[in-house]
């Protein structure tokens, strides 16, 4: 389909179309730099700061902020690609907006809990690769950040120092639809309520080294719904007393819940029975050695509530 037929069609069915280029001044953005990615339509303005020297990004946002005209303060993509930064600060983005952050900093530790302060009403997503992030301390925190981007729907986060899921760490968070923690090995626990009141989310998926799991940590919704929730715990050496039934108190949703290639050999009755019985929707995927006589309980009395990829 060529790009004339796809504005046609994104016109009569979207609206008027309006591209979105660079400033004319492109120095202004130095050492980053304004882009617009040709393969989207209609184009759209992001931008992108690379290399391994330190670069002052309050500094860049704050002369953005006071050169560029009402009209060109709004863009698609926040890129970070430096080595050098090693935190980001409150407010650091000014009155520069953006749907969509991802941050590849290397040697980024620390985000500040109004880091998105200018772009929260914007931002759609957040995501963090390879960010040594550490645990939260006070006003640093990426949990806090999270919270305060209430239009934020999708949130990931890969490859961080973090150690644990803090209790409360995204309740009641208005907006959140897909939440994905991943190959974080240095993650042992996640608090009481740390997903509680989430009412629009349809995914949750952690891989970590996951050890203890506070109460009601997946209370997603405080009224009985039948949006099924997908929760992922897909490698995370998992034992089969990790998810106690108080982890799923007040769920009130159908649960997906996926343990495989967590080495688990049987699905244990007396951690695993309450949570089926909680709602007769919830299932299990798992990858067990199927014949095993301790997942004869569920072969007996749940058979449409087990997956396993052994059977």
């Amino acid at each position: 389909m060529n790009q004339l037929l796809i504005v046609t069609l994104l016109t009569l069915f979207g609206g008027i179309i309006a591209n979105y280029v660079c400033p004319p001044n492109l120095d202004i953005f130095l050492p980053c730099e304004c882009r617009v990615d040709p393969g989207i339509l209609p184009l759209y303005r992001s931008i992108e700061c690379k290399g391994d020297q330190p670069i002052n990004l309050t500094a860049l946002f704050q002369r953005l902020s006071h050169e560029l005209k009402a009209d060109e303060k709004d863009y698609l993509y926040f890129m970070l690609f430096n080595k050098a930064v090693d935190v980001l600060p409150a407010n650091v983005f000014a009155d520069i907006t953006f749907q969509h952050v991802e941050l590849d900093g290397k040697n980024l530790t620390k985000v500040h809990r109004l880091v998105l302060n200018g772009t929260q009403d914007t931002l759609k997503s957040l995501e963090t690769l390879n960010l040594p992030l550490v645990d939260g301390n006070g006003d640093w925190d990426v949990f806090k950040a999270i919270n305060l981007a209430h239009n934020l729907s999708d949130v990931t986060l890969l490859y961080t120092n973090l150690t644990k899921i803090p209790d409360n760490a995204l309740q009641s968070h208005p907006s959140l639809e897909r939440i994905e923690i991943l190959m974080s090995p240095s993650i042992t626990s996640i608090g009481r309520n740390a997903f509680k009141n989430l009412t629009k989310v349809e995914f949750i998926s952690i891989e970590a080294h996951v050890k203890d799991i506070g109460d009601e940590a997946f209370a997603v919704s405080h009224v009985s719904t039948d949006q099924t929730l997908w929760l992922s715990f897909i490698g995370n050496n998992l034992n089969n007393h990790t998810l106690r039934k108080e982890v799923f108190n007040g769920i009130n949703r159908p649960v997906d819940l996926n343990v495989m290639l967590n080495d688990l050999k049987f699905i244990e009755e007396s951690t695993y029975e309450a949570f089926l019985q909680q709602n007769p929707n919830h299932t299990i995927h798992s990858d067990t050695e199927c014949m095993d006589s301790r997942n004869d309980w569920l072969r007996h009395k749940y058979p449409n509530q087990w997956v396993d990829r052994n059977c």
